[in-house]
């Protein structure tokens, strides 16, 4: 009966008749209970909702089905595939096929990408001299923050559980029914734990390593294991009650009884936890992880995990790395360390939610400044989800706001027209999918916008998109309290659909958000690719991935929520500080050699591209890691040599790939265009704020057009204006106020931009490397610059 009920809803659904609609009000706000029939079939090149919906589960296992979907994370094509595809586990990949495993452990690099030509193959047989064992699938089993099992199983009930982890260097393998086989894609040695090469088979041996060409893989396995060797494969006959290998990926083969020692000890569960301190000017980051030993069960043993340049660079912690054990990936190099807690400090100065007018105006530029915010047209970005003309509009309030322009009203007016729009489902007029709105996805735990763009309505880009609504909203509910009031809720559901800072407490009828959906805390950076693809996972516009932490930073400003402002702090440091070290390197010592660019476009798991999803101008390449431009992108620059050298670097590649005839500044800003032209003088402006002033001015008198009255070039000239006044946080100083940042300006003056977003006044703490140097008073809700 239950089936046929099943049946009958899925006959019902594809054939376009829906359950019955319902809006559902949250404060003034509402949003559909469903996407309506109008929008089911919605799609560009991935999956709509009414493919989502059909397939649900696809290839979760049926152990986790209701449990949150975590779409976009580096496994995400485990769920969506009948094999999952490369998963970076780092310093390695795990994927999966008819026959087993593979991990691959890069031995080099080609371009930006991770070669893939040492693969270990783990397959299993149930007689000891064949290889029978075909699974027909791998199926998500079980996860945490960081690990995920997987279960590839046959039409018999046998089974391996492949547990793997983000920066563990083990591929624990459990099986049932079978036994394992190892086949090295190359012509293999093997040696013992004192590095003696092994020629006798069979071997009565439990930790051995496989040199694969220039790569050593680690093979622990139960005491009385005995190896045989066949045509090339090596059968492990292990005890039957405990019937499991451990493969780890070894720096060198010296390494084999370090790595032996905590081989066996499963990670089962990870947990990432983090922390604001403001008084501190800190952020924190631990990372948990849970084992249990496969030999005698024994709990809480430590695990070895490898980490990555922005963990270890520029932060504070107790680790001690172990020596000879780091690893080299297309991100820099890992270092390895042993325990079950890894803590790293960040120091974060706090962020103003905006820059205060700026002082150094002439007479001339200031009728400038007033005539383009009184000229401003709104720009058409606002046709789907990616909704740019939101943050333009907020933007532009702040700006009217600042300057006294009598167009703030109209901009704040016109903002919240826009949003309310957005934010309220309308199920009589709205039924057919016209219009705006946002509708909940049952089975995946999300609230998603429609007309979607680029592929949002399958989890593409959704801290990109979302990221200008939180943003916008912040901002207005700033200067508007019936704003506030009416659509907080909705905009902290909008949160949690990308950046879900809580875990779903398992009530059945509450939406079940994922954790973090497009947030990777080990990797420090968002992934934009929703359902992920068999190359792993990817991720563009960096600055679009910071705006959207700013965003959530602000809407904790204006709620005087501390949860939220601390979550909004440690995204936009751990992005951040990811962007500088893996899209511009900004040490100079993360990139391959063989990746002749100074800057990457896409990120994908296992390689750098020096392209973009929709140019392959360098303009755009670099130019897309700078969009929006505003105040909170001072970050690009942090250190001005390294934004220089890309910036004319990706000038001289226009010349190269003939997409300008000359790298002068100038020429190359007027021939992008307006919409191009002022990310990158937007960009200019961080680093060189005089420089790009004399070229806004130098375009506003000889461009036409947008370099005129367009949002980014009124925004540009504002932002410029106002960092030639403050300039950008200074080094050593953060204040008792998360909003509240010690600017300093080319020159060496001090500014102190001070928020207070309580309800109570306060004698703010001006902190230099730790110490208090001055207090200053400001008042309740107060926005001062001193």
């Amino acid at each position: 009966m239950r089936n046929l009920f099943f049946t009958l809803i899925f006959i019902l659904f594809s054939a376009g008749i829906l359950f019955s609609q319902e809006a559902i009000s949250v404060g003034k706000a509402s949003y559909a209970a469903y996407p309506p029939t109008g929008v089911v079939d919605f799609r560009a090149y991935i999956y709509s909702y009414r493919e989502l919906k059909n397939s649900y589960p696809f290839y979760l296992h049926e152990n986790m089905i209701g449990q949150p979907v975590p779409t976009n994370d580096w496994w995400t094509d485990a769920i969506f595939s009948q094999y999952a595809g490369d998963m970076w586990a780092y310093p390695h990949g795990v994927s999966a096929d008819s026959l087993g495993i593979d991990i691959i452990y890069p031995d080099g690099f080609d371009g930006g990408k991770l070669t893939k030509t040492n693969f270990l193959k783990v397959k299993g047989s149930t007689d000891g001299s064949t290889v029978n064992f075909a699974p027909h699938s791998a199926k998500p089993y079980n996860w945490g923050d960081l690990n995920l099992l997987f279960r590839c199983e046959d039409n018999n009930n046998h089974y391996m559980d492949v547990s793997i982890s983000h920066g563990s260097p083990f591929v624990w393998v459990e099986l049932k029914g079978i036994e394992p086989v190892l086949t090295p894609g190359a012509e293999t040695r093997i040696y013992d734990t004192k590095c003696t090469e092994i020629i006798d088979f069979p071997a009565r041996i439990n930790a051995f390593s496989i040199q694969v060409d220039n790569k050593y893989y680690g093979v622990h396995a139960p005491a009385g294991t005995t190896v045989k060797e066949r045509a090339g494969s090596f059968f492990l006959n292990v005890p039957s009650s405990k019937n499991y290998v451990v493969i780890s990926v070894l720096p060198g083969p010296a390494m084999l009884e370090t790595y032996d020692t905590y081989a066996r000890n499963k990670l089962t569960n990870t947990t990432f936890r983090y922390d604001y301190d403001v008084s501190k000017g800190q952020v924190s980051t631990t990372f948990i992880a849970e084992t249990e030993n496969l030999d005698n069960k024994v709990k809480g043993n430590a695990t070895m995990i490898s980490f990555l340049p922005h963990h270890y660079r520029n932060t504070t912690h107790s680790l001690d790395f172990i020596n000879g054990a780091d690893y080299a990936l297309h991100l820099g190099k890992m270092h390895t360390a042993t325990g079950n807690e890894f803590t790293f400090n960040y120091s974060f100065t706090g962020m103003p939610s905006h820059l205060g007018a700026p002082k150094n105006m002439t007479a001339e530029q200031t009728r400038r400044l007033s005539k383009m915010v009184t000229d401003f047209k709104i720009s058409e970005f606002n046709s789907n989800t990616y909704n740019k003309t939101l943050d333009e509009l907020s933007e532009m309030m702040l700006i009217a706001r600042q300057i006294g322009h009598p167009r703030y009203e109209y901009f704040k007016k016109r903002l919240k027209e826009d949003l309310i729009q957005w934010l309220t489902y309308d199920k009589t007029s709205e039924t057919d999918g016209s219009g705006f709105f946002f509708a909940q996805y049952p089975d995946y735990g999300a609230l998603i916008g429609f007309p979607s763009g680029f592929d949002s309505q399958a989890f593409n880009d959704l801290h990109y998109h979302y990221g200008y609504y939180v943003l916008s909203a912040a901002r207005l509910m700033m200067v508007d309290e019936d704003f506030k009031t009416g659509y907080s809720e909705i905009i902290k559901l909008i949160v949690k659909t990308f950046a879900n800072r809580e875990r779903w407490n398992g009530v059945a009828n509450e939406q079940k958000y994922p954790f973090l959906r497009t947030f990777d805390p080990y990797a420090g950076h968002s992934w934009a690719g929703g359902v992920s693809d068999a190359l792993g996972s990817n991720q563009e516009s960096t600055s679009e991935a910071v705006m959207s932490w700013f965003g959530i930073f602000n809407l904790g400003l204006a709620l005087n929520d501390a949860s939220l402002i601390a979550h909004g702090a440690m995204g936009y440091k751990l992005e951040t500080e990811a962007a500088l070290e893996y899209w511009f390197d900004i040490h100079g010592d993360n990139f391959p050699l063989t990746y002749k660019q100074k800057y990457v476009g896409i990120l994908r798991a296992g390689e750098l591209i020096d392209s973009t999803w929709f140019s392959n101008d360098p303009a755009w390449i670099l130019g897309i890691q700078c969009v929006p431009n505003s105040h909170y992108c001072s970050y690009l620059s942090r250190d001005p040599e390294v934004a220089k050298r890309a910036w004319h670097s990706c000038l001289q590649s226009r010349v190269n790939t003939g997409k300008s005839k000359t790298a002068d500044i100038y020429t190359n800003i007027l021939d992008m265009g307006s919409y191009l032209g002022t990310y990158h003088l937007g960009y200019y402006a961080t680093w060189n704020p005089k420089a790009a002033l004399e070229l806004q001015d130098k375009l506003y008198k000889e461009g036409a057009g947008e370099w005129k009255w367009g949002s980014q070039s009124v925004i540009n000239y504002y932002i410029t204006n106002a960092t030639i006044t403050y300039g950008v946080p200074a080094k050593g100083y953060h204040t008792s106020l998360p909003a509240g940042t010690v600017y300093e300006n080319e020159d060496g003056d001090i500014s102190y931009l001070l928020y207070n977003h309580t309800k109570k006044d306060l004698d703010v703490k001006i902190y230099k490397n730790g110490k208090v140097v001055r207090t200053i008073p400001v008042k309740a809700g107060e926005y001062c610059c001193k």
